[in-house]
């Protein structure tokens, strides 16, 4: 009896995607292979070959196996019903449901992929989290009958191992002998971790768009297989709790929820009584949980709503003499902070954010304190360096903190002068990360629903700051959450997880 094998053909396709399963999977045993498309026209793969699918959705038989291949093209299928509903279809009785590269979200979107495990390329990773998936980092990933396989060339490997799974390892090495693959490259750059920092940031460079327009488009999906879990079109409020829950699920990847809320609620506290430390506090955690890009719009949107409420209370206090050009000069320099922020890898970003947070926290305990004099130059300098690195890490505190606690200022026009600089600084990095679409709508709909959290531990936190006694105690408090914090960030971004 044939073995039905479908791979899923449409234009921008990347060919390697298709053709390296192709040839594996013509020499399984009574293989019967198609190419499945909506109509017979010729598909245009994204490098231009021309390739002839033999099959329609419509008329396709049950398959044993479907493949998606991934590829920019992919991105149209997010939120194709035709092509969404004709692959559940075919799952509902395939032995297996399978993907390469980029195919894996088009999985997810259909559904395929809540609660399973599965890779993808390398670029497009954290996007799986959208769909309850759970990314792996593996060239080939298999949960029960589903099998993914990362990024491109990672399709023959993937197709061996079905080859493997469904006909015993002889087969696979049978085939594996006759198509000679034998691998050796001439540089171990076919990794993030092993092509370099440079390497890696001019390939997030070149593809920042593209992948932000590619984020826009899963979540989207997400939001729509969220609605469609629900089974109904929300006529009753246990509908609308039930499409609430499968948004914050798809938010927050799963699990993150709870642990972003406390993050969050303890980041206010700390806003509130101290004026600083909330970004630092969150940065390396949400870095980790939601991708650097999210985690930069992410906090700074929760903590431009925080110096809404903080601001009409301490405008009075604030030194705008000395405020007024720090503020401009760290808005001149947040273009450059957003190009190093698409530019840079995430755990590089995890671990930069982790060390300044913990040289700040050293610093503040031996008590050093900035020691030049207070001039428009150092003042600009201060302030281009803080724009920044708010832009890159979300954390643009430190040179602030340091250059203004250097003075003799009581600890009320200190708090002052910090929340009315955060103040006159977030909103412009919000409207630059938008426009340069390094971050997705995502990172908004996290702030507006963490940060009525911060609010109310900003609240409680203000209230502690006009009622506790001893400031020195809280800030030793403080200072050793945000060590803790760093350190961590720390040894995660250089150790792994």
């Amino acid at each position: 009896m044939a073995f039905r094998i479908g791979l899923l053909l449409f234009p921008d396709i990347t060919q390697l995607d298709l053709t390296g399963p192709y040839e594996v999977f013509t020499k399984f045993p009574d293989a019967e292979v198609r190419l499945i498309a909506k109509s017979l026209e010729p598909v245009r793969a994204n490098g231009g070959m021309r390739i002839l699918p033999d099959t329609v959705m419509a008329e396709c038989p049950q398959l044993d196996l479907i493949c998606v291949p991934g590829g920019a093209g992919m991105n149209a299928l997010l939120n194709d019903a035709e092509t969404l509903a004709f692959l559940r279809q075919q799952a509902a009785a395939a032995r297996y449901i399978t993907s390469v590269c980029t195919g894996a979200l088009v999985l997810g979107a259909a559904g395929l992929l809540r609660g399973k495990r599965a890779a993808t390329h390398w670029m497009s990773r954290e996007m799986l989290a959208h769909f309850g998936a759970i990314p792996q980092a593996d060239r080939v990933v298999q949960d029960g009958n589903i099998i993914t396989g990362g990024g491109v060339t990672a399709g023959i490997d993937f197709a061996l191992t079905v080859a493997a799974e469904a006909f015993g390892a002889d087969v696979a090495k049978s085939i594996q002998l006759a198509i000679e693959y034998d691998p050796k490259p001439p540089y171990d750059a076919g990794s993030p971790e092993g092509a370099g920092e440079a390497i890696v940031s001019k390939a997030r460079t070149a593809s920042a768009r593209r992948q932000a327009e590619r984020e826009a488009m899963v979540q989207q999906a997400a939001a729509r297989l969220s609605l469609r879990l629900t089974g109904k079109a929300c006529a009753m409020p246990a509908d609308l709790i039930a499409v609430t829950f499968n948004l914050l699920i798809d938010v927050f990847n799963g699990i993150s929820f709870w642990a972003a809320v406390a993050v969050t609620l303890v980041a206010g506290l700390m806003r509130g009584f101290a004026g600083f430390g909330s970004a630092m506090l969150m940065a390396p955690i949400f870095a980790i949980l939601f991708g650097s890009a999210d985690m930069v719009m992410t906090i700074v949107a929760i903590e431009m709503v925080v110096s809404l409420q903080l601001f009409p209370q301490v405008r009075r206090d604030a030194d705008w003499q000395l405020l007024t050009p720090m503020s401009i000069a760290a808005c001149a320099a947040m273009p450059l902070g957003v190009w190093l922020l698409a530019s840079i890898d995430k755990t590089a970003i995890i671990t930069a954010v982790s060390a300044v947070i913990v040289a700040f926290v050293v610093l503040m305990w031996t008590g050093w304190r900035y020691s030049g004099p207070r001039s428009p130059i150092a003042t600009i300098t201060v302030g281009a360096i803080s724009g920044a690195m708010m832009a890159t890490t979300s954390v643009g505190g430190p040179p602030v903190l340091l250059y203004l606690l250097s003075g003799n200022d009581p600890p009320r026009v200190n708090r002052a002068n910090i929340v009315t600089y955060y103040f006159l600084t977030q909103f412009l990095l919000i409207v630059i990360v938008m426009a340069s679409g390094v971050a997705g709508v995502s990172a908004l709909i996290r702030a507006a629903i963490l940060f009525p959290i911060m609010l109310l531990g900003a609240w409680i936190g203000g209230r502690a700051f006009h009622g506790m006694g001893s400031e020195n105690l809280y800030r030793q408090i403080a200072l050793s959450i945000l060590f803790a914090t760093g350190m961590f960030g720390l040894l995660r971004g250089l150790f792994g997880s």
